[in-house]
């Protein structure tokens, strides 16, 4: 794991190095690493990973030319079995896509929740499943489960998952993230997460130590 994570240090270190080069190459200024002022935010009182944001701006994301996906993480665009999907997002948008509910989850649509409160949702498609957090946005009225947002994706390498600039679940490694994403807010090495965070949005993304595989995502929208 130590030696993973050093080689992503060495490979951050010669992007920025080989960017500072460019930049006065140009005439430019150096561009920097994104800021390390990571504050605390968790939705509700569901469990989830530590969370950590930091209030540098994030500039209008360009869409790749080859995948059609952004090329970088800001827009929260993912292709999950072929379908893109893009938080926040209706709930009503995954039945559009094929998704129906788990039910087995005992979760209905006309379930109400309160404002500013969320529920923990299943989807399922054929023998793929992945679950969400969905929520009422409003400030002051109730609403059923079917007129929510989802704001948070949970994703494994069970099923098909790309992210920006062809990161791919179960395929894809921590130093391909490093080099799509740049510098992480920070590397929990206990429990092999790499953190990106900015003010609008934080990505867990978690690896297998020994081999450095990314294997989990979990994508969240701070609109909540």
């Amino acid at each position: 794991m130590k030696k993973t994570i050093k080689w992503v240090s060495i490979l951050l270190a010669a992007t920025l190095v080989m960017t500072a080069l460019a930049g006065c190459s140009a005439g430019g200024g150096i561009i920097k690493p994104a800021g390390t002022n990571d504050a605390a935010v968790s939705p509700g009182t569901a469990s989830s990973p530590e969370t950590a944001q930091d209030n540098t701006s994030t500039p209008e994301t360009p869409t790749s030319a080859t995948g059609g996906l952004p090329e970088n993480l800001a827009d929260l665009t993912i292709t999950l079995e072929g379908d893109t999907i893009t938080l926040p997002m209706p709930l009503e948008g995954f039945f559009t896509l094929g998704w129906e509910l788990d039910e087995f989850f005992g979760i209905s649509l006309e379930e109400t929740i309160e404002p500013k409160k969320f529920k923990s949702i299943i989807f399922v498609k054929g023998d793929q499943t992945f679950s969400v957090y969905t929520a009422n946005l409003q400030d002051d009225q109730v609403i059923t489960v079917r007129q929510s947002i989802v704001f948070r994706l949970f994703l494994s390498d069970a099923a098909t998952v790309e992210l920006p600039v062809g990161i791919k679940l179960g395929v894809s490694v921590i130093e391909d993230a490093a080099s799509a994403y740049g510098e992480p807010s920070r590397i929990n090495e206990d429990e092999n997460i790499m953190t990106y965070a900015k003010a609008d949005y934080t990505v867990y993304i978690i690896f297998d130590p020994d081999s450095g595989v990314i294997n989990k995502t979990t994508i969240s929208s701070n609109a909540f």
